[in-house]
């Protein structure tokens, strides 16, 4: 029987995810063999620093990397918001899994009915700028804390440490079966989500044409649109984790695709969001409208 590797990081969140991706292999090649194959990355291994002086996201990707290029694994399995808009020129995407949820969530030591009844000042923890500045934005009275650690490790402090409340991707917590903690569900048409969020990826070699068309095979088309979208805009722009980015792709009915952006000034001080909208087969021209916006405002702010 053929073995497939699934390279995969270490935490339970992303080894749950790549359950659910050999789960779903295992029911459409019953023939083949899938091993999931746990890799550190650098991300995982500095808890500590921020991300935006150790590398960015690339360091919960890299080593994943190039554990495909030594033919190591034959499949990374990556949350698609950790993948920066460059790959290798050996390696593509070959598949993008629709995301159960894209939203953020807020986890708090007192169940809330709004965001309203945190109290004034409240601390919230986050390793997230496009957090920070969201929250800034819809209640600027809040005190914002870097934290970080994998969905275990900060759901932990939250419960050990001094803050109020911790913001987290509900995607993250249903995999987890531990969306019971979520106090707070933020409207994504607000709270912009990150480029990404929730949606799980896999990463293959090029050429490597048997393994593409297994991932192909779990592919779902319309997420494949809209984070091809994203990662279009994300290209023209390059901007890295230090951005206070937000982008959300969705289809409009059939035939038309929105991008709801949103970026702030680099002392949050100030902010853009932008809602466009065309017909799906123009998506990449969205994309490069909107990069076009965010980048001359940029440059202006």
């Amino acid at each position: 029987m053929k073995t497939v590797r699934l390279g995969t990081r270490g935490s339970k969140l992303a080894l749950a995810q790549s359950h659910i991706v050999k789960e779903k292999l295992r029911i459409a090649y019953p023939d083949l063999e899938f091993l999931i194959i746990p890799i550190s990355t650098k991300g995982d291994l500095d808890l500590t620093s921020p991300l935006s002086e150790i590398g960015g996201k690339n360091v919960f990707i890299k080593e994943l990397e190039w554990a495909l290029l030594e033919n190591r694994i034959d499949i990374a399995v990556h949350s698609l918001k950790d993948i920066t808009s460059s790959l290798m020129p050996e390696l593509k995407l070959s598949a993008f899994l629709q995301a159960e949820a894209v939203n953020d969530v807020l986890l708090t030591k007192k169940k809330l009915d709004s965001l309203d009844e945190l109290p004034l000042g409240s601390r919230i923890a986050t390793g997230s700028m496009r957090r920070r500045a969201l929250l800034k934005k819809i209640r600027p009275d809040l005190q914002t804390l870097d934290i970080r650690g994998n969905v275990l490790t900060r759901i932990e402090k939250l419960e050990n440490e001094t803050f109020d409340g911790l913001i987290l991707s509900e995607a993250g917590l249903l995999r987890l079966g531990l969306q019971n903690l979520i106090s707070y569900r933020f409207d994504p048409f607000t709270f912009c989500p990150a480029p990404g969020q929730g949606v799980i990826a896999l990463e293959t070699r090029v050429e490597d044409f048997f393994i593409e068309g297994l991932c192909d095979s779990i592919n779902d088309k319309n997420q494949a649109i809209k984070s091809k979208t994203e990662l279009s805009f994300l290209e023209r722009v390059h901007f890295d984790c230090s951005a206070p980015l937000g982008l959300y792709a969705y289809l409009e009915g059939k035939e038309h695709i929105k991008l709801f952006g949103f970026l702030a000034s680099e002392k949050m001080d100030r902010y853009i969001e932008e809602t466009l909208c065309f017909p799906i087969e123009e998506r990449l021209d969205a994309a490069k409208v909107l990069s076009e916006l965010f980048l001359n405002w940029r440059k202006s702010t």
